[in-house]
């Protein structure tokens, strides 16, 4: 996959390591605002946003038109005897020459990309497309997870729409790939067999979202706390189907302050072990016991 955006730490190694995955139609540039909000609160982290390996369905249905428009054209001025290009042949070609504003000026723009097509799509077909996404996904980030000495439990991997549904359904069927994950706009395609042990997933939402309703969210939160998961939602009032900046920010807020479960239950076990040897009858004494580890996020 092509990384447009593969920011490292001005200085020394990479102590976390944050990808974002953008969404259908999209590229990893249009990641930059949460990327670069990312960035400035953790400077050490390696923030890295690809490209999906597929091109948009919607490029290619134009370009397929376009072509099989001017084959039209090109055809009908042979049956006419003539090599002339009609006007609207010409035009078509003006159309397709890059300028710096007007009908071509999409030419400049970075290509648009999906991770999985949208045609067709149905609730029935719809995990087996995520799904197959998944085997080079995990590859992918065990491979720059290796590159630049970064562990699972210092990962984060965030998403927008379908980015935000791969995220979601990879830290689903690998636990512990990554220690969070940031999901904007997205849901699970289907009731996660267990939720995992090892990832705090973080939702967030627009309620007015009107692609991916703010449900989707609500209902991954729901199926993740009957299956103890640790995750949280966060909805914003009067935001749609975008990265907004009040989600980019409740998502900020996340990192910074939620202590995972995990690691709650860590210390609260380790604590439970001290009270059990204070508990004990004093002789003959016991062997001293490790002190918990201080808490702190990953």
């Amino acid at each position: 996959m092509q990384i447009p955006i593969k920011w490292l730490p001005a200085q020394g190694r990479a102590e976390q390591l944050i990808l974002l995955l953008h969404g259908w139609g999209s590229s990893g540039a249009d990641m930059a605002p949460l990327a670069q909000a990312l960035r400035l609160q953790f400077p050490q982290a390696a923030v890295l946003a690809p490209d999906a390996p597929t091109v948009y369905e919607g490029d290619v249905d134009r370009d397929a038109e376009r072509d099989a428009n001017r084959d039209a054209n090109r055809d009908a001025n042979r049956d006419a005897g003539t090599d002339a290009e009609t006007d609207a042949e010409r035009a078509a070609e003006r159309a397709a020459e890059p300028t710096p504003d007007g009908p071509a000026a999409a030419a400049h723009r970075p290509p648009r990309r999906q991770w999985y097509a949208v045609r067709d799509l149905t609730p029935e077909v719809w995990p087996a497309r995520v799904a197959a996404c998944l085997p080079g996904l995990r590859s992918w980030v065990l491979a720059q997870q290796q590159r630049l000495g970064v562990g699972p439990a210092a990962t984060c991997l965030g998403g927008f729409s379908q980015g935000a549904i791969l995220s979601l359904a990879l830290a689903a069927q690998h636990d512990g790939l990554a220690g969070r994950v940031l999901a904007f706009a997205g849901c699970f395609t289907a009731p996660p067999l267990a939720a995992p042990e090892h990832t705090t997933l973080h939702l967030f939402h627009g309620a007015d979202d009107a692609v991916i309703p703010a449900d989707g969210s609500r209902q991954a939160l729901a199926w993740l706390a009957e299956r103890g998961g640790d995750a949280t939602l966060d909805i914003a009032q009067g935001v749609g189907h975008e990265l907004h900046t009040a989600l980019v920010q409740c998502a900020l807020q996340r990192l910074q302050s939620h202590i995972p479960a995990r690691t709650w239950r860590s210390a609260l076990g380790a604590a439970r072990a001290l009270q059990a040897a204070d508990d004990e009858p004093t002789s003959p004494p016991s062997p001293p016991l490790p002190l918990p580890l201080p808490l702190r996020s990953p």
